[in-house]
Formats: structure tokens, sequence, C-alpha cells
């Protein structure tokens, strides 16, 4: 899967200094997976009830497929009604969806309030370490996150969502490697963050799916893959 979302974030690449950025990263119109309008939450109550149909079908999707999942069980599991839900989300997808647009979100939130725009102080392993981090991190506080991620097959919309999440994470890797190496070109840098992004991916592919003590030595050989592939890539190997 991850193969080819980079061969498709290539094609779709049109913008290369939006990459550069992180606030600055441009992403696709994302079309709600219906065109029936539902009941957008103004009141606080309402509101919450939101985030918990959400939070309940991201920690449905740990244990659930996607395909085998339904309202009901989404209900029961956020104490709510299958009407109330409706009356929020048109159908299934729209709730993936919904999930996959409060990640993207967040992840930008989260990238931007930890990572300075002109590196600060840190040295390129602090960086690399401190991406490493945040990735596996916000993988294990938000449990529906990896299943998302790949359900981009749901629909067009449901793949411009998750199109997006990549392009946040690529977006914070291109500034990594960026703020090391400026000499690089936009192509060069470009190519090298998707390969930082392959090696990410197919670590926290399987932090998901090992028993958590292997998780502190998976971690820190990323760690060590990543800085000493970057570190290649500034010496301009």
């Amino acid at each position: 899967m991850f193969i080819y979302k980079i061969r498709q974030m290539m094609y779709n690449h049109k913008h290369d200094l939006a990459f550069t950025q992180i606030r600055g990263v441009e992403t696709m119109t994302q079309p709600s997976p219906t065109d029936e309008k539902r009941r957008d939450p103004q009141q606080g109550r309402s509101v919450q009830r939101r985030r918990r149909i959400l939070a309940s079908t991201a920690a449905l999707l740990q244990t659930t497929d996607y395909a085998a999942l339904n309202v009901g069980d989404i209900a029961r599991h956020a104490g709510t009604s299958v009407g109330s839900i409706y009356q929020y989300f048109p159908n299934k997808d729209a709730l993936l969806h919904a999930l996959a647009e409060q990640y993207l979100t967040e992840m930008g939130e989260s990238a931007e309030a930890i990572f300075k725009p002109d590196g600060g102080q840190a040295t390129l392993t602090e960086r690399v370490e401190q991406a490493v981090d945040w990735l596996v991190r916000y993988s294990q506080e938000h449990p529906g996150f990896h299943h998302v991620v790949k359900s981009e097959w749901v629909s067009v919309a449901m793949r411009d969502a998750v199109n997006g999440v990549f392009d946040k994470i690529h977006a914070l890797v291109c500034v990594i490697i960026g703020q090391t190496a400026p000499q690089l070109s936009q192509r060069r840098l470009q190519i090298a963050s998707y390969v930082v992004m392959g090696m990410m991916w197919g670590v926290l592919d399987k932090i998901t799916h090992t028993p958590p003590d292997f998780h502190p030595e998976l971690i820190s050989e990323l760690k060590r893959a990543a800085l000493v592939y970057i570190k290649s890539v500034v010496r301009g190997d």
C-alpha cells in the first residue's frame, strides 16, 4: 500500500515548495462522501456526542475490520442511538472520512507546536529522534489512525483525506532534511523524504502488529536507519 501511495503522491505533486513547510502543505479539496447534508453540531453537548461517536469508531477499528463494522456497534460503544449517529453522519463512509479529517487537522496542529520552522538549536540526530517519537506517539494515542490511513479504497473523498495525512508527514520530513541540507534540489529533497517515510511507515506497521516488548528496539532501529540514510543524502553519497 505504501509503495502505491508514494507513486500516487509523486504523480499528483505539482507545487514543490509547498512540501518544505508544515503550514504550507497543499492538500487536495476533499469532497464529502455524500451529497446529503447532515447537522453540524454547534452546542457543547452535540459537539461532545460527535467526538464520542468518532472516538468509538476509532476504538472499534482496532478489533473489527471496516467491512464488518456497522453503525449499531458504534452506537452501542458510544452510548448513543443509531438515530443520533445519522444526525451527524449519513453513512459509515462519512464516519471514516470525518475521522481521517480529524487526524489530518490534529497532526498539523501538533507538528506545528513541536517542530520549529528554523530547526531551533536541535541537531539532526535530535530532530530525527523527535520526528520518530512524535509519529509513534501520535499513532499510539489515536487507536484508529493506522487503520484509517489504510482505508483509502472506501471512497474518492477518503482517498483524498488519506493523501492529506501523508502530505503532512512528508512535509515534516522535508523540513528536517531541508534544514540540514539546504543545497539539495527540490526533486532530491522530495525523493529522500519519500524514502524516509517508507522506513517510518513500514516500522509503524510492525509496531501495530507486534508485542509491546518489541517496540523499543523497533523504534531505536528506525531512528538509526533514518539517520544513517539522511546523513548519506546530506553528504551527497
